[in-house]
């Protein structure tokens, strides 16, 4: 079993990684763009740390992507190191190849951190229909369900004993706590999208439908438009992502958290820059030539729609795929503390 200890040491030592890169990316003298998107990059690795590292409890499957990503890091660190020379004549081919290495480590971040954002989601899910399941029995049971059950026979017996014995036991400890005309699909989360609007109103809500109702227009623009850009498709990828996660019911509880409510509003921000980056290149595409020729070759009023630029808004995204299921999944148990 994996120690918090090691976990800490281990992401602690990830950071100071992260923080180095960081700066000799600021001052390398060769592949600058490359080592400014990397840079980009891990700075949202770092944030993402420094939230696991008090969020996060760690296991061994995650523990080894993060040693993975630990590698993928040093890697990143090297190449960007190498980088520090000025560019001559004689280093051009190896500038040229020493860029490939940095787009390499850039995307393979990215893969390492997909299955940690899969296996969260599957806990998130499952989490959901155990809760469900466990709100709609507590709601029989203290209804007294399995008294109007035919009498079964021998062992089936107990179980029915233990069954109303538990629907007792809920309602004692409901009158107990004041909370007896609490729903409990609300009180929990239900498992369904129509529990938490009667949870909420309109307000707890609304932070999280208009993430998703973003993230499902840039998806849809994005289809429309058949973008084929390697970086767009990183940054839809993304954004489907964070409308999976977003329509998840314990989900709503990012907006209702005050910890967490500031989150969701930049989250939207960015959703709006990744909306202008996907229904405007079509149009950049079309202009590209007419304002190369206005500008003298600057295309200046698209700088925006430059892969950098359209990778910085993907890189900020990813940050919100990997950290809202950990904070998500901690609000989760917190609550089952109460509940149990």
């Amino acid at each position: 079993m994996v120690g918090v200890a090691d976990a800490i040491g281990l992401i602690s030592s990830m950071i100071s990684i992260a923080e180095l890169l960081v700066r000799l990316a600021e001052r390398a003298q060769r592949n600058r763009e490359m080592c400014a998107q990397l840079k980009n990059h891990v700075q949202m690795i770092s944030r993402l740390l420094t939230e696991l590292r008090s969020q996060w409890m760690p296991d061994p499957v995650t523990y080894s992507m993060l040693k993975n990503l630990s590698d993928a890091l040093n890697d990143g660190k090297a190449l960007v190191e190498s980088c520090q020379e000025k560019r001559t004549w004689s280093l051009v081919f190896k500038t040229q190849k020493k860029a490939k290495k940095i787009a390499a480590v850039d995307a393979r971040i990215s893969k390492i951190l997909e299955p940690f954002h899969i296996a969260n989601m599957i806990l998130i899910v499952s989490m959901n229909k155990e809760r469900f399941f466990m709100t709609v029995l507590e709601k029989l049971l203290q209804q007294g369900a399995c008294r109007n059950l035919p009498q079964p026979k021998r062992g089936a017996q107990v179980i029915y004993q233990e069954l109303d014995q538990h629907g007792q036991h809920v309602n004692r400890r409901q009158k107990g706590d004041g909370m007896q005309s609490q729903r409990p699909c609300t009180r929990y989360g239900g498992g369904a999208i129509a529990a938490g609007s009667a949870a909420g109103g309109s307000s707890s809500s609304a932070g999280n439908a208009e993430v998703v109702r973003m993230a499902l227009s840039i998806v849809r623009e994005a289809k429309a438009l058949r973008h084929s850009r390697p970086e767009i498709q990183l940054l839809v990828q993304f954004v489907q992502q964070i409308a999976d996660l977003m329509q998840q019911p314990q989900s709503w509880e990012l907006s209702r958290d005050p910890n967490t409510e500031s989150m969701v509003n930049t989250l939207r921000e960015h959703l709006q820059d990744a909306f202008e980056i996907v229904s405007h290149n079509e149009q950049h595409r079309k202009n590209k030539r007419i304002a190369q020729t206005l500008l003298c070759g600057v295309d200046g009023a698209y700088s925006w729609q430059q892969p950098d630029n359209i990778l910085k808004v993907a890189y900020r995204i990813e940050y919100y795929v990997q950290v809202l299921p950990v904070i998500t999944m901690r609000q989760m148990f917190s609550r089952d503390g109460s509940y149990i």
